[in-house]
């Protein structure tokens, strides 16, 4: 806590995911969880704005801000953050949270997540296999119109 306190953006952004899981004495607290992913966007990390992001999305802890939220996740994945990188691409490939089916965007992001030009390399097995299988099938999607 004292290194968030004191401006280490990865630190605020670890403080908010042990706020949002109630862990290391912590207890579980989704607004506090959300102010610290805040605090650490607004100070440029990619971490932190996917945080926020998803958390704005979802509620969690704070209203429901979609457009904010969707703005916070592009800018991780323009930044490139893996993970928002696949979010993007799902939110493009189902037309999700008020954006439009755009099958070059999402086959854009999900290739951008999958590949070596993202720096911060993170997700689940089971996020990047979704995310393949996705592309997968916008590709083919494509191919056959």
């Amino acid at each position: 806590m004292k290194n968030a306190k004191r401006g280490d953006t990865n630190a605020m952004y670890e403080l908010g995911i042990l706020y949002n899981i109630g862990q290391s004495g912590l207890s579980k607290d989704l607004k506090l969880g959300y102010e610290w992913f805040q605090k650490s966007a607004d100070n440029g990390n990619m971490r932190g704005m996917l945080g926020a992001g998803d958390s704005l999305i979802h509620g969690l802890g704070v209203n429901n801000d979609v457009k904010y939220g969707i703005a916070l996740v592009c800018q991780a994945a323009g930044l490139g953050h893996a993970t928002a990188c696949f979010m993007v691409g799902k939110f493009y490939g189902y037309g999700r949270f008020g954006l439009p089916i755009n099958i070059s965007q999402a086959i854009y992001w999900l290739k951008k997540g999958a590949s070596d030009d993202c720096p911060y390399q993170v997700g689940s097995a089971s996020q990047k296999d979704s995310a393949r299988l996705l592309l997968k099938e916008l590709q083919s999607n494509l191919e056959s119109n």
